[in-house]
């Protein structure tokens, strides 16, 4: 077992490197990823149809907003809470859309 200064110095570094890399995974896996996926399902269906064009393009709003909540990394305002309130508000109103269509039959 490690000696006090050792293990302090051990569990400082295992904190820096788990925040530092759940904060890289939140911003890529979540914003990034999530943002470019959205973005080109929309993007496809606005020049190729399979979606309303007031959902690919209220899709396309969610997925700039997605693409803002790195705007933390360069000292801009925290976007994360409008980012996901559009996003839901998205997918609610697309499953709705569908449902009401009757699409899932």
């Amino acid at each position: 077992m490690a000696d006090p200064a050792r293990r302090a110095a051990i569990e400082l570094v295992f904190g820096a490197l788990t925040a530092y890399g759940g904060g890289i995974g939140e911003i890529l896996g979540v914003s990034l990823f999530m943002a470019l996926a959205l973005g080109g399902l929309c993007a496809g269906a606005l020049r190729g149809g399979g979606l309303p064009t007031w959902v690919a393009a209220f899709g396309l709003v969610a997925a700039a907003a997605l693409l803002l909540t790195v705007s933390p990394v360069f000292g801009g305002p925290d976007a994360m809470p409008v980012a996901v309130s559009l996003l839901s508000f998205w997918m609610l109103a697309t499953g709705v859309r569908f449902l009401g269509a009757g699409a899932l039959r």
